[in-house]
């Protein structure tokens, strides 16, 4: 696909800045070409051979949160992450493919087995002190910030998801449904304690869990550009699916993944059977859990307000049913935050590669979360969780980041430990709401 595939796409945006409030980049830097009316220009002037394309487009295409607020705001629906995207194919293949990204989207996200030893590699350096072990490794995006990094990233998990996935009981006695479960590579590395509680949970509702082998869905090479690494990916994961036999359905705990396993053959234009069967097979964990399961028998007395990722909120329309359950647990204290569905700024790596804007965004949200007066903030993407957790430890506020699976696991009776907010000593909030 080349970059003049992005002029039909572009001629929807009638340049009426509807998009600009409720850009989260834009609310941050005040530049037009930061919302989506200015980066649909841009990239059209470039298509159309009115401005030169060239490397400078970097921080145009870049800085997008792809989190599609704008496209929600879009009367004629122009879809500026579409445009983005296409636009970023260009440039990477012009400029952007390079030994590092080879690396990372080819060798490392292409293959689960190098991208665990990766991890366990870099985790094992940041335990013992040696934060240039995580830089050298690569799993910190190849790259010089790695101070910026490991101050997001916090204290890694002792064990990676897979790892515990082997003491787990996987097929309940009386199974009625057999399941696969796509293993998200942030839920493995980042969120090993929500992907744990999410198979637990499976198996409680009387699903056979079949972790799948996967590796990468392929949404990191698609954002960066890199369509051939993407659709490599989607074709091993239809291989995965095939390869599992016999599934009721494949349920993934990461809002990232099941958005992009469900649009990734058209954004990248692939089209089979194989793929359609991903596309069709593929499920939200909120999204099953409602659909199968009655409402919750144990109570979980905790204090509790949810963050929408934006690949469940906006890419897939996913807002209700994580409400819907969380709202069903006795005992449980549900107070909706303000910009409930405003991204939180993390977007993956974001949060490293543009530290400025993303600190801004996430104050932001900070400021809404304490003013929810909760002790437990849910949510259902790892980079999200990942996120907002730095948040929190950043303005210091007595608010546990959780996936929703730890709080409906506790629900439907699985042993979990119980849900406590960390301690912090109070300080001046650094957070701004306007």
């Amino acid at each position: 696909m080349a970059l003049s595939d992005a002029i039909s796409q572009s001629e929807r945006c009638n340049r009426c800045g509807y998009c600009q409030p409720p850009c989260p980049v834009f609310r941050a830097t005040g530049v037009e070409s930061s919302c989506g009316r200015g980066r649909i220009q841009l990239v059209k002037a470039a298509a159309q051979g009115r401005l030169p394309f060239t490397q400078d487009y970097a921080p145009i295409l870049f800085e997008c949160l792809m989190c599609r607020a704008c496209v929600e705001a879009c009367a004629p629906q122009a879809e500026t992450d579409v445009i983005v995207g296409i636009a970023r194919h260009e440039w990477f293949m012009k400029w952007g493919r390079n030994p590092v990204t080879d690396i990372l989207f080819r060798e490392l996200l292409g293959d689960r087995s190098k991208l665990e030893l990766a991890a366990s590699l870099a985790f094992r350096g940041i335990d013992w002190g040696l934060a240039k072990a995580a830089e050298v490794t690569g799993l910190l995006r190849l790259q010089p910030r790695a101070g910026v990094a490991l101050e997001w990233l916090g204290s890694p998990p002792k064990k990676l998801l897979t790892k515990r996935l082997r003491r787990l009981r996987l097929s309940p006695a009386g199974a009625t449904r057999r399941v696969g479960y796509f293993v998200s590579c942030g839920m493995n590395m980042l969120a090993p304690d929500g992907g744990e509680a999410t198979v637990r949970l499976l198996s409680a509702l009387g699903c056979e869990v079949v972790p799948l082998p996967n590796a990468c869905c392929g949404l990191p090479a698609y954002v960066y550009g890199d369509w051939d690494a993407a659709a490599q990916h989607l074709l091993d994961a239809t291989r995965v699916y095939r390869e599992a036999g016999p599934l009721d359905a494949v349920v993934t705990d990461c809002g990232s993944c099941s958005s992009h396993l469900r649009h990734a053959a058209d954004l990248i234009g692939l089209d089979s059977a194989e793929v359609d069967r991903v596309r069709e097979l593929t499920v939200d964990l909120a999204e099953y859990v409602e659909m199968i399961a009655p409402p919750p028998p144990e109570p979980v007395g905790v204090h509790v307000t949810y963050h929408d990722p934006c690949h469940l909120s906006r890419h897939q329309k996913l807002t209700t049913p994580p409400r819907n359950l969380l709202s069903s647990v006795a005992d449980l204290r549900f107070s909706e935050m303000k910009e409930a569905s405003w991204c939180c700024g993390g977007a993956g790596s974001y949060g490293i590669e543009h530290v400025g804007i993303s600190r801004n965004i996430l104050a932001r949200k900070m400021g809404w979360l304490e003013e929810t007066g909760a002790t437990v903030l849910a949510t259902a993407c790892p980079a999200c969780i990942t996120q907002l957790a730095y948040g929190t430890r950043r303005h210091e506020l007595p608010v546990r980041v959780a996936h929703i699976s730890e709080i409906l696991a506790r629900a439907y009776g699985v042993d979990l430990p119980p849900l406590e907010a960390p301690a912090v000593e109070a300080r001046g909030n650094e957070a701004v709401r306007a």
